[in-house]
């Protein structure tokens, strides 16, 4: 046998070896006793003897002296709480039923312990552990019973004058020692907060001088951790027929929380009091029941007092109080909240926008928030107002403007980004700024923006963009960082300038430099030889011949810069369209060629007054192609035929201008159809002047084979009504 007051014990009735597994077991792996007889009869004396030290019994079916149903009905009889687990051989099956009804607690069969004999074991020791703490519990229950009436949360009893104090199991819980029944006083005394210690002693003189029973007291207990918790302390004092204290019991509750609660209650009611939005508490009737000083402030009046027991509705105009009604205060019934703008009215019938935050209580009230926007709202006016005029005067920008973010995607534009690409803003929202360059020129897309944002530093780079048709134009391209209130940046803001105009005019200076070049180095060879022809023949025909061709080639120079200089200025003033009267061009342009005193018959057959859209230089246009009839080509006399006739949309005019001389060089002419690249074989500026002179008004040049037998230059305009007279009365 093995016994030990301080732990749980249990009595095992067995007389062969049913439950020596779990005995053993039991033993090895807690902290328990046990006794073990191996009769009924002894089993039962071993229970009286030990009234308040077994804590369970185990009990085999093999008793041949007393049945194990008899045994059970003996121990509860006895002990009617006491756990009994029966051991049931494995041929046992007879009274069982009977034997569960009768009280026993639980039981399995021989072989099934044996086997689970570890799990067995930990439920034997729950049972005892459980049934000796219910003994312990109602050993001090009598002594607790005048605590009860306080709060439970930890219950305490000290005897005048002893040393320790005993304390429940909650007291290690809601402190968070590990201390069991009984502490020392002077250690209990200490774990009070000093600035409280001598309120206490003073509040319990005070209520045993009385000779009242109940003394109540708040304080400061210190916990394990060394932090404070806040406590309530309900005693009663039990006096003697002498009058005097004999022993103290009672009971402590945590009151950190409330207390915590209690103080944030009250700061947070000094917010609301200090805050500058208005807060109201409605009831379910809709009649406020609090609000603070800044809500009653809002609407114009000097008290919250002057608006309690009112109706919200006096807040508000009949429109306001329609769409509460209607919208708002059923949403809050559904969702519990709602947020949103209002326009609420003061006491002098002025106006304000309010934003309104409402909040259903359990009681059915309403939490209400407002703030006036009145400030905000005329900053929002002014930004709008501000924004507009940005965008205005971005829209009014004949660039293009745009802002990309740091993956060079579009976030914002002007107007001239769709009109002139042709995309709409739906589809250039979140487009890359690379999407709109061709591939050869992605690297420069790229450059730009890495040095913007790695550099913060401004660039400009030139690139074609490709509009939605597929046209390439060339632009210009500005980009500065975009940063924000810390100086990173966070993508970048840019202009971009078409320079169509510009390119094509460098384009177009470039030939004139070439066909100048190619002109003057082999007109002044030639030069250069007829003059050695003349210096080595100082009479003779030979001499006559190259003096003639030497004249020549200097006229020819002569009209060359001629029309060097009509092209530059054509291109340096970069010139508008106008309406020009295509019958007053064409005579110029005819009395023009006559002061030259060349040999051509010139018939004309121009409509009075056919109008078309062109630039001052379309009388030069016509001139050089007359001239360039008659000096190519090697009859005597040139037959000239203009003439000008209507499509039939009635838009366009076409000017003919046939002749019976040779035809153009092929290669003159696939220079200027197939575009401006290196000039091979150009002999002059003539065809170039009137291409850009057609071209830049607008129209189209082509060349066709004459039925004169020549070639027949096509000048195509659009077509435009008479200008109003200037002088209307005349």
């Amino acid at each position: 046998m093995r016994n030990n007051s301080s732990t749980d014990t249990v009595l095992f009735v067995d007389e062969g070896q049913a439950t020596a597994p779990l005995e053993s077991t039991y033993v090895t792996n807690t902290s328990g006793t046990t006794i073990t007889t191996s009769s009924a009869a002894a089993g039962l004396q071993q229970l009286d003897s030990h009234t308040n030290s077994i804590h369970a019994v185990v009990i085999s079916t093999q008793l041949p002296e007393m049945p194990s149903e008899e045994l059970l009905s003996q121990i509860r009889e006895r002990r009617p709480e006491i756990p009994i687990i029966f051991i049931l051989d494995s041929q046992y099956t007879h009274g069982i039923t009977q034997t569960i009804s009768t009280g026993c607690t639980d039981y399995g069969y021989q072989g099934e312990v044996a086997a689970s004999k570890e799990r067995w074991a930990g439920r034997l020791h729950n049972y005892a552990r459980r049934y000796r703490a219910e003994r312990e519990a109602d050993t001090t229950k009598s002594r607790l019973e005048l605590a009860a009436q306080a709060s439970s949360d930890v219950i305490w009893e000290r005897e005048v004058g002893a040393d320790v104090v005993s304390v429940s199991g909650g007291f290690n819980e809601t402190f968070g020692y590990e201390r069991e029944g009984s502490i020392q006083f002077e250690w209990w005394i200490n774990k009070i907060h000093p600035d409280d210690r001598e309120r206490i002693n003073s509040d319990l003189e005070q209520t045993i001088a009385n000779q009242e029973q109940q003394v109540e007291s708040q304080y400061r207990f210190q916990r394990a951790d060394g932090s404070y918790a806040y406590v309530k302390d309900q005693g009663r004092i039990v006096y003697n027929e002498s009058g005097d204290p004999t022993r103290l019991v009672g009971a402590i509750s945590d009151i950190t929380t409330r207390k915590t609660q209690r103080e944030e209650l009250e700061r947070r009611s000094e917010a609301i009091e200090a805050v500058v939005d208005g807060i109201a508490i409605l009831d379910e009737s809709d009649k406020y029941q609090y609000m603070n000083a800044a809500h009653a402030e809002l609407y114009g009046y000097d008290e919250p007092a002057d608006l309690i027991g009112e109706s919200w509705r006096e807040l508000y105009q009949d429109q306001e109080i329609e769409w509460f009604e209607s919208t708002i205060l059923p949403e809050v019934r559904e969702t519990s909240s709602w947020r949103g703008e209002a326009v609420g009215t003061r006491c002098t019938g002025e106006t304000f926008p309010q934003t309104v935050s409402l909040t259903k209580l359990a009681d059915d009230g309403l939490v209400c928030i407002v703030r006036d926007i009145s400030e905000q709202k005329e900053r929002e006016r002014e930004l709008s107002e501000q924004r507009a005029f940005i965008e205005s005067l971005l829209n009014a920008l004949p660039d293009i403007f745009y802002v990309l973010d740091r993956n060079g995607e579009f976030v914002e534009w002007n107007d001239r980004v769709p009109e002139i690409l042709g995309y709409t803003d739906q589809e250039l929202a979140g487009m890359a700024a690379v999407d709109l360059v061709p591939n050869d020129n992605i690297s420069i897309i790229m450059d730009l923006m890495s040095n913007i944002f790695t550099e913060q530093v401004q660039e400009q780079r030139e690139s074609e963009l490709i509009t939605r048709s597929g046209e390439r134009i060339p632009y210009q391209l500005n980009g500065a960082p975009l940063v924000d209130e810390e100086n990173n940046v966070t993508g970048l803001v840019g202009t971009g300038r078409n320079i169509s105009e510009r390119v094509l005019r460098e384009e177009r200076l470039d030939v004139v430099s070439r066909v100048l070049r190619h002109n003057l180095r082999n007109d002044m060879n030639s030069i250069l030889g007829h003059a050695q022809v003349v210096a080595d023949n100082e009479t003779g025909s030979t001499v006559q011949q190259s003096v003639d061709h030497i004249i020549d080639t200097a006229r020819a120079l002569s009209s060359l810069a001629e029309n060097a200089n009509r092209i530059e200025r054509a291109l340096s003033d970069n010139p508008q369209q106008q309406p020009v009267n295509l019958e007053d061009a064409v005579d110029t342009a005819v009395d023009n060629l006559e002061e030259t005193e060349t040999a051509a018959d010139i018939a004309v057959d121009i409509p009075e007054e056919k109008w078309i859209h062109a630039i001052d230089d379309v009388t030069a246009a016509i001139t050089e192609a007359l001239e360039n009839s008659i000096q190519h080509t090697t009859q005597s006399s040139t037959q000239i035929r203009i003439v000008a006739d209507i499509d039939s949309t009635g838009e366009w005019v076409t000017l003919r201008i046939a002749d019976s001389g040779d035809m153009i060089p092929p290669e003159e002419r696939r220079v200027l159809v197939d575009g401006e690249n290196p000039l091979e074989h150009g002999s002059g500026l003539g065809l170039w002047l009137i291409n850009w002179v057609v071209v830049a008004s607008g129209g189209e040049l082509r060349f066709a084979e004459s039925d004169l037998g020549g070639s027949e230059v096509q000048m195509q305009f659009q077509r435009c009504d008479q200008p109003p007279s200037p002088f209307p009365n005349e």
